[in-house]
């Protein structure tokens, strides 16, 4: 028997898909009442709606879905720190779920190394100038 790979967007929709959602004012219903899921990206789950009305039910749905986490203070402090469990975005013709990366996790947040390149200097009109084709790292030079 093989085991099959369950990738992000499956966890998502396994998470959301029985959870209640308010619409109508009509008892018992769940999120796969009035969303249907379309395969997409792996890591995202695409959904499209039965009807508009289900647009908000799902934003106020997801939007108490929270996630908890103790963090330090730069002093060393612990504090409790809640994020949002999910994002949610609406294309033109899908809504979009993935989770939720708290903004001192994300990549394109964090701080670049500063490379040697970034400190060279090309002397103009010079096109073959041995300042370009410098190594990235500094050279180390052992004394004789």
């Amino acid at each position: 028997m093989t085991d099959k790979k369950v990738n992000e967007a499956d966890s998502i929709w396994a998470e959301i898909r029985n959870l209640p959602i308010e619409m109508f004012a009509l008892p018992n219903q769940r999120v796969e009442n009035h969303l249907l899921r379309v395969r997409g990206v792996p890591n995202e789950l695409y959904l499209t709606a039965k009807s508009p009305a289900a647009l908000p039910a799902l934003e106020a749905l997801l939007g108490g879905q929270v996630t908890l986490r103790v963090e330090r203070t730069a002093e060393g402090d612990p504090i409790n720190v809640s994020h949002p469990k999910f994002e949610m975005e609406e294309t033109e013709l899908y809504i979009v779920i993935r989770r939720h990366v708290p903004p001192t996790e994300r990549l394109e947040l964090q701080p670049v190394a500063t490379r040697a390149s970034d400190n060279m200097v090309v002397v103009p009109g010079e096109v073959d100038s041995p300042v370009l084709h410098a190594p990235l790292a500094p050279k180390v030079v052992k004394p004789e």
